[in-house]
Parts: structure tokens; C-alpha cells; sequence
């Protein structure tokens, strides 16, 4: 099963911005062999 969050920031009220983040085993194989910038 494959799953995602969600994450929101707020401002007055209503979503600013919005990010999803997708699990899935293709991913999960990618983010094993990078690493996140700075």
C-alpha cells in the first residue's frame, strides 16, 4: 500500500503552501541513496 502527508502552512486562515510527501518503495529506494541538500 502506498501512502502520503500532507503538510500545510497557514496564514489567516487558509493554506499558504502546501507540500505532499509520496511513500512508495520507488522512492524509498531513491532517498536510500542521496542525501537532502542544505
Amino acid at each position: 500500500m502506498n501512502t502520503c502527508a500532507w503538510f500545510f502552512t497557514m496564514r489567516s486562515g487558509t493554506a499558504d503552501e502546501a507540500s505532499a510527501f509520496f511513500d512508495s518503495i520507488a522512492f524509498n529506494d531513491l532517498w536510500s541513496r542521496v542525501e537532502p541538500g542544505q
